[in-house]
């Protein structure tokens, strides 16, 4: 019985991701060979932050949160994710998988988005890097209306 339970779940649950994938839509800021990512700007109380979207084959699960940096020719800030528990919804049928994960962005990497400086977005996590190129630094300012 547990066995046609756990793969019921296991089902269950590559459709959930499956269709997460599918459905996401938006323009990507960042991308490299494999991955996109995608951000959505938000303001509560004072703090401003960017929810990260990230479409990869790779999966990050981790309790532990994760870093993120933001690289231009002059200077990086390597930022701490405010989400702490971070999980891939991984589709085995389209081999890639989609992460939400938010971080709090402070003023020296807000000016280097406001002046179109960044160039790339690393997310660090357990002992892995991923490492993302700007498509637009324009897209990225207007994004976050500046």
């Amino acid at each position: 019985v547990m066995g046609i339970f756990s793969r019921l779940l296991e089902r269950d649950a590559e459709k959930v991701s499956t269709r997460k994938v599918r459905e996401f839509k938006g323009e990507p800021i960042a991308e490299n060979a494999t991955s996109k990512l995608h951000v959505e700007y938000s303001e509560l109380a004072g703090f401003r932050y960017l929810k990260f979207h990230l479409l990869s084959p790779l999966e990050i699960n981790t309790f532990k949160g994760c870093k993120v940096g933001f690289k231009g020719k002059a200077q990086e800030e390597v930022v701490d994710s405010d989400t702490t528990e971070i999980v891939t919804f991984f589709s085995n049928e389209l081999k890639i998988g989609f992460t939400e994960f938010d971080v709090e962005i402070e003023d020296p990497v807000l000016e280097m988005i406001r002046n179109k400086e960044v160039e790339t977005i690393s997310i660090h996590y357990k002992k892995n890097i991923q490492e993302l190129k700007i498509i637009s630094p324009t897209y990225l300012r207007e994004t976050m209306g500046l």
